[in-house]
């Protein structure tokens, strides 16, 4: 793994990728008990409906042509990258140093040069003019041994999910391939990949890039293969999951178990009911691909009072609680998909690190580097927080 755990809590790893992913928010939990509310628990028990009313939103966009290309521009330092150094026909100079936090690189009897946001060159250059008065027209060559600063992370059902190093052009499939290749396993004597590729997500800047998996890995469209950036996040979910997602503002953003008898209002149950000022009249319930789901619009409230029918879920199903009102389904959807693909993922990552977390709980500290920047160390309290996407419209 290229990243470093140590047995998080579920709560504390969620404040560390929030801290690290710029849509993420963090959201104290309600006091809300779904167990004492009557209306909750005769919902939960009443006959559910197997119908919905569905509309299909196709979100088949390919990403900007910009992505598709290296940006030919070479590769500037950042805190943490490391540096092996040397004076040409000098080999006792040979020596390795970091950038430090404020930018600044030492080496040898150089009073230091601010290399960050420079480049390798130009590191070179300072370099060799300073130490003119201790060697005859010293000339420093310089490599980069480690990058720190610049990295994306890739997680889910790859071989190897961790943080990599981003110091050279580097393209989706690049990555996928880095971090050795799609999940396998053996389904009905069939080798087949593990991944859900129809919910595998690109987030960069808090933003979901329009890429689509299936058409880049099965029909080998090239027109998904971007480029990535510093700080992208890639998650490629597992495939064929028994799971319903239970997101946006509700107590406990959670996944639930999927059985036959699992319903709207027994999930938002299982996620301690609504956040305070959620917009109950208009939850949304999300089936099928990111790039191209059925939404359907349900009045949790009506359902609560008798007045609608609760309805029965489907694995991969995703319940999505607005903070807001919204008025047209498709126009909303369009703008929060980003947001629900996001949750996904984040719901995904803290639990993939939750299953690591269950051989020994005395520890309590994490750092995990994700987006590129350390998370900081923290430490167990008496709080509660889960994440809340800030980028809902």
């Amino acid at each position: 793994m290229h990243f470093h755990i140590s047995q998080v809590k579920r709560p504390l790893l969620a404040v560390a990728i929030c801290t690290a992913l710029p849509s993420c928010k963090l959201a104290r939990t309600s006091d809300f008990d779904p167990a004492g509310d009557p209306a909750i628990a005769a919902a939960a028990s009443a006959s559910a409906s197997t119908h919905l009313p569905f509309i299909e939103l196709d979100r088949d966009l390919l990403p900007d042509r910009k992505t598709l290309v290296p940006d030919g521009k070479p590769y500037r330092l950042r805190p943490g990258d490391g540096l092996e150094l040397e004076v040409a026909g000098h080999p006792e100079s040979l020596g390795r140093s970091i950038v430090l936090p404020d930018g600044m690189l030492y080496y040898d009897v150089a009073e230091g040069v601010r290399a960050g946001g420079e480049t390798i060159a130009e590191v070179e250059r300072e370099l060799s003019k300073q130490l003119v008065g201790n060697y005859a027209a010293p000339i420093v060559s310089a490599n980069l041994y480690d990058v720190q600063g610049s990295r994306y992370t890739i997680l889910g059902q790859v071989r190897q999910p961790g943080t990599y190093p981003l110091s050279a052009p580097t393209t989706l499939l690049n990555a996928i391939a880095s971090a050795g290749g799609l999940s396998s396993g053996n389904i009905a004597g069939k080798t087949r990949d593990l991944s859900d590729l129809g919910r595998s997500v690109v987030v960069r800047d808090g933003r979901l890039m329009p890429v689509n998996f299936e058409k880049l890995i099965r029909a080998g469209d090239m027109r998904h293969n971007i480029y990535l950036q510093a700080g992208d996040y890639i998650f490629m979910p597992a495939s064929g999951t028994e799971k319903v997602y239970v997101l946006g503002s509700v107590a406990n953003p959670t996944t639930v178990p999927y059985s036959s008898d699992l319903t709207l209002v027994s999930a938002i149950a299982s996620a301690r009911g609504l956040q305070q000022g959620a917009f109950a009249n208009g939850v949304v319930l999300i089936r099928g691909s990111f790039h191209e789901p059925k939404l359907a619009g349900v009045d949790l409230r009506d359902v609560l009072r008798g007045k609608a029918k609760n309805f029965r879920l489907q694995p991969g199903d995703i319940i999505w609680v607005p903070r807001r009102p919204w008025y047209k389904l498709e126009e909303y959807a369009k703008l929060a998909i980003t947001s629900i693909a996001t949750s996904v993922a984040l719901n995904e990552a803290y639990k993939i690190f939750e299953d690591e977390d269950d051989d020994d709980d005395s520890r309590n500290t994490v750092n995990v580097n994700v987006g590129g920047s350390p998370a900081p160390t923290t430490t167990t309290t008496n709080e509660v927080f889960v994440p809340v996407p800030a980028s809902e419209p």
